[in-house]
């Protein structure tokens, strides 16, 4: 839900910039294929399921917790956790829409999704604006 708020901010943000959300439609995603097998792999674990196929040892657990409702996304930190600097440890108060916790990756994932954002939405905008100030520099050295 935190990907949607940064997504919505990002574009209210480049709006505001004078960007312009058709800017959007041009972002060029890399490794397509990526994506689409991705989704044909969810697809067919869902077919799987729709015809009662056992999964692989353990799976049967993790089914059981979801089918509950219980799916625990977050455990403790202990002496035998790797990497504890990723752990979720910023939490999100109340006066936030969503209150919940976060690590330090999930904020250099919503940098990253915030940036890709702004130079999709002020990135013609600004080429225009290099491009006319190399021009003025160009006929006014002196300047």
């Amino acid at each position: 839900m935190l990907y949607v708020y940064i997504i919505i901010i990002s574009i209210i943000i480049g709006l505001l910039r004078n960007g312009k959300l058709s800017s959007l439609s041009q972002i060029s995603l890399k490794r397509i294929e990526l994506i689409v097998l991705a989704c044909l792999i969810q697809a067919g674990l869902i077919f799987l399921e729709s015809k009662k196929v056992k999964y692989k040892a353990g799976l049967d657990d993790f089914a059981l917790v979801l089918k509950e409702g219980t799916y625990v996304t977050h455990t403790l930190i202990t002496e035998k956790t790797l990497f504890k600097f990723l752990a979720d440890v910023i939490p999100l108060s109340p006066p936030f829409p969503d209150p919940s916790v976060v690590s330090v990756g999930d904020f250099l994932m919503f940098y990253g999704v915030f940036s890709l954002i702004q130079n999709a939405m002020v990135k013609k905008q600004n080429s225009e604006i290099r491009n006319q100030n190399s021009e003025e520099k160009e006929l006014n050295p002196e300047v």
